[in-house]
């Protein structure tokens, strides 16, 4: 088969699953930039766009690679990148922080909240879940606590109202949450149609293997007929 969709359908079921889910999680890298980086152009004026936008590039070409890294742990073919992972938490807190700052301390005016308010509620939640993809289920949990409490404290610190921290904490909790569960979906699916397909072959080669032993059987029984 020719044509544009030919590479797609000379993948097989494994691959095609591998190649839908890393592909999902690339798009992350152009929705930050799309939704949150550009429009900054407009509504946040220089030097601070450069200030907002560079650090946000910086932190989607992070999350590319973690995730491709992550990926390719999940299946068996590179160690954990934990260095990776550590690195974009600690670049996906700073940017947290730095947006719930500028948010309370920044310039002024009702764009520059918005503007913050949505880098915030897409660049943390969606760190978590790039994260997520190279750790454990119980790790990947302790990490989503962990930043929600975190961002509740820093809006608080930052001079918040309580109330306003608190929806900061539950925003993250529950938007972090849920891409985090979907990125924990995805890698425990990955790994099942990849265990599926390993105990497929392993099924074809027995089977060979047992052909074999049937076909050698039947022939030493032929020759012992002839000899006699």
């Amino acid at each position: 088969m020719r044509g544009p969709g030919a590479w797609w359908h000379g993948k097989t079921t494994p691959a095609k699953v591998e190649t839908y889910t890393r592909w999902s999680f690339y798009s992350f890298a152009l929705v930050e930039v799309s939704v949150v980086g550009l429009p900054v152009f407009g509504e946040v004026g220089m030097p601070l766009t450069l200030w907002v936008f560079l650090p946000l590039c910086g932190h989607a070409l992070l999350g590319l690679v973690t995730s491709s890294r992550a990926l390719d742990w999940t299946c068996g073919r590179r160690e954990q990148p934990v260095r990776l992972i550590a690195a974009l938490a600690v670049l996906t807190a700073l940017l947290g922080i730095g947006a719930l700052a500028l948010t309370e301390h920044g310039p002024g005016g009702e764009e520059i909240d918005s503007t913050m308010g949505v880098f915030f509620i897409v660049v943390v939640p969606y760190g978590l879940g790039l994260m997520a993809l190279g750790m454990s289920r119980r790790h990947a949990l302790a990490l989503l606590g962990g930043f929600a409490a975190g961002s509740g404290a820093t809006a608080f610190l930052v001079g918040m109202p309580a109330y306003s921290a608190l929806a900061t904490m539950a925003g993250v909790l529950l938007i972090g949450g849920f891409i985090c569960l979907a990125s924990l979906f995805s890698v425990w699916l990955l790994r099942a149609v990849l265990e599926l397909d390993a105990a497929r072959e392993t099924r074809t080669r027995l089977a060979v293997a047992e052909e074999r032993l049937r076909f050698g059987r039947d022939l030493h029984d032929v020759m012992a007929a002839t000899s006699r």
